[in-house]
């Protein structure tokens, strides 16, 4: 005799209220009843209350577009020194996609170990298991190469990043620099200015050296021994 056992799997809770940034999680609470006393419970059975402050910061979230309490805060890049930003660039000429050795590995590897057909295709446990070698060989190697790659394109983001701040650090300072060369041409064009109207009051003075000499022909003057002896 085959016994129908009904069953009831009742969540309240963990109920995920999902905005456009992310999710408000709330506490679970979880049992197995029969049909007949879910029936007879399930008048009394509510979801839980959330929290006034969660609901108010989805409902934001959900109006502002991803905005609001669940945006996360953009991490400023100081601008490196020059040197830095040279050793992050010069890091990525050797980075792995640049290595023609391993591209080449890989390029070479057998046709078995990518084609499901082939594995069908095995009729002995000898070759299969000669095949599962090589499928883990170029998992592996496969894995470790985009291990690697990960990690380069982390070193080009920070390098981005880095370039983006080192361009902001210097077009500022070209601002200043072009305002501080505004500023001393300014000053270059008083100083000729001045230079040529000292050159022409000089050219009006008159020249002392041309003047008659008023001692030519005169006795010296006695010293004071003579005119105390």
């Amino acid at each position: 005799m085959v016994v129908a056992v009904e069953f009831v799997v009742v969540v309240v809770g963990e109920a995920a209220v999902s905005g456009a940034a992310g999710a408000v999680s709330v506490p679970v609470h979880g049992w197995i009843c029969g049909a007949a006393e879910f029936a007879a419970a399930a008048p009394a059975v509510t979801a839980p209350a959330v929290p006034a402050a969660d609901a108010a910061a989805v409902a934001a979230a959900a109006a502002g577009g991803g905005g609001g309490a669940f945006s996360k805060p953009a991490v400023e890049v100081k601008a490196p020194e020059p040197d830095v930003l040279l050793h992050h660039l010069r890091e990525l000429e050797t980075g792995t996609s640049a290595d023609d050795q391993i591209r080449l590995k890989i390029a070479t590897l057998p046709d078995e170990v990518q084609n499901m057909a082939y594995v069908e295709s095995l009729d002995n446990r000898e070759a299969a298991e000669a095949l599962q070698v090589q499928v883990e060989e170029a998992s592996k190697l496969l894995s470790s190469y985009n291990l690697h790659l990960e990690q380069e394109m982390e070193k080009r983001q920070k390098a981005i990043a880095l370039l983006e701040a080192f361009i902001a650090d210097q077009t500022n300072q070209q601002a200043t620099v072009q305002g501080l060369h505004d500023d001393h041409k300014k000053r270059l064009a008083h100083v000729v200015e001045v230079h040529a109207h000292l050159r022409e009051h000089l050219a009006n003075l008159p020249d002392l050296s041309q003047l008659p000499s008023f001692t030519d022909g005169l006795a010296p003057l006695p010293s004071a021994h003579d005119l105390f002896a």
